[in-house]
């Protein structure tokens, strides 16, 4: 017992891990919490019942893209200038920055709320929208708060410590709150789970400040006296990472207020629980991502071309076939999905051979952000994002108005396989290099790959 104790003492100070341990921690922690989500995703979704599972969704979808937008930017840099602190008590003024600008950008957020609520019945905003905005207003401020601390955390601690209250203690204390209303017969609505998941993230958020370098850091932010120069000028240097992080959420998290718009609270629930599924073929992806990165950039700044390409290709092939296979397997488990959701959610296993292709097509180019990343390719990749963002929507809004969720589904698969081929061809012009599964794959790379994660 006090070797276990020893351990995590010597963890939890202020020390970065190496790339490599925390990459294969994270990946670990990751699948971890993949699994209690969708054990969360099971009772949560037999308490609520499709209709209410579906608002609660659509809200919780809005919070998150609310939250990624409140900061405009200032995590991203918060989180770079971080990472050359060499104590925490050095992140304190970041940290206040970083919170007042969030403070700032949700006083304007309120305001625009209260006086869209007066004249609600002259504004132009769905009812379902509506509903959706007063859920989010109950969780954007936890999520805003665990993500701002995320972002101070990661370069002190590193990835998995930073992400461990969020990745574990959330979704087991919303697993037993759900897991306690089902056993006790219980039907929960959206408004009481949205305030079961914003106190619980609340509590969670606080309890993780007691980690002596997050106090540390939080501590001098509260000490420090920024100046609203400094506030302005700290914005200003931030916005045009607004565009990237923005964009990136949009892309993944809009899509039930899309189906809620145009199909009903019932069937976005129904759309949510498939695309949670088909989020399983996409694991090796981000897999790839944190293995490719660090190779990537060695080799590209080293001027080394072909062995750039060589590794590229291979970890898409890699990508490209796990992601067939654990795509297959689900497919296979569909007759289980009555057994564990009940006959409500019989439109699942309609839909869900569609986002699992989806998924397959995602990860024919590989981890491609990270490559693009690796080849300063940032600003590009932000302009695409951007410009692809109102494409999606509004191909996932014409496809659901004419065929429902299968075409909400439809919709989605279309606009990933033109997302698939602008980034490829981003690549290709910019340097030549065929971001696509090879057809053979050479044993060295999956060598490396085994004994970078063994030493880890």
């Amino acid at each position: 017992m006090t070797q276990i104790r020893q351990y995590f003492m010597s963890v939890l100070p202020f020390k970065r891990s190496g790339l490599i341990t925390d990459a294969v921690g994270t990946m670990v922690l990751r699948l971890f919490g993949i699994g209690l989500v969708f054990a969360t995703t099971v009772v949560s979704a037999k308490v609520l019942g499709p209709a209410e599972f579906g608002a609660f969704n659509a809200g919780l979808s809005m919070t998150i893209v609310l939250a990624s937008m409140l900061p405009m930017g200032t995590d991203r840099i918060l989180a770079r200038n971080v990472a050359g602190a060499k104590t925490p008590a050095d992140a304190g003024l970041d940290t206040a920055l970083a919170h007042l600008s969030s403070l700032i950008a949700a006083t304007l957020l309120i305001g625009l709320g209260i006086l869209l609520y007066c004249f609600a019945s002259i504004a132009i905003i769905p009812r379902s929208w509506q509903h959706s905005a007063f859920l989010a207003a109950i969780m954007v401020v936890p999520v805003t708060l665990t993500n701002l601390r995320q972002w101070v955390a990661i370069p002190l601690m590193g990835t998995r410590f930073a992400v461990l209250p969020e990745q574990t203690l959330v979704p087991i204390a919303v697993l037993s709150a759900f897991g306690i209303a089902f056993a006790l017969g219980i039907r929960m609505q959206a408004m009481s789970a949205a305030w079961v998941y914003a106190g619980i993230g609340t509590t969670v958020w606080m309890a993780s400040l007691l980690t002596p370098t997050i106090r540390q850091a939080y501590s001098a932010a509260l000490s420090s006296s920024p100046r609203p120069r400094q506030i302005v000028n700290y914005i200003r240097s931030a916005l045009p990472f607004v565009n990237l992080s923005v964009g990136c959420i949009l892309l993944q998290r809009c899509l039930p207020l899309i189906t809620v718009l145009t199909c009903g609270f019932s069937e976005t629930g129904q759309f949510v629980i498939a695309q949670q599924l088909s989020g399983l073929a996409a694991i090796p992806l981000g897999v790839a991502t944190l293995v490719i990165l660090p190779r990537c950039v060695r080799l590209f700044r080293a001027g080394q071309t072909e062995a750039t390409s060589e590794s590229i290709r291979n970890a898409a092939t890699l990508t490209f076939a796990l992601s067939v296979f654990i795509a297959f397997a689900t497919w296979l488990a569909t007759p289980l999905l009555p057994y564990l959701f009940g006959g409500s959610y019989a439109r699942v296993e309609q839909i869900l051979p569609i986002l699992l292709l989806m998924a397959i097509v995602e990860s024919v180019s590989g981890p491609s952000m990270a490559v693009m990343q690796a080849m300063n390719l940032e600003h590009k990749l932000s302009r695409s994002i951007t410009g692809f963002v109102p494409l999606q929507l509004g191909l996932v809004y014409g496809f659901s108005r004419l065929l429902g969720l299968e075409g909400a589904a439809i919709g989605l698969l279309v606009a990933r396989i033109l997302w698939i081929t602008m980034v490829v061809g981003i690549i290709f012009r910019a340097q030549r290099i065929v971001s696509l599964p090879s057809l053979k794959i050479h044993g060295s790379e999956i060598r490396r790959i085994l004994l970078s994660v063994r030493a880890a």
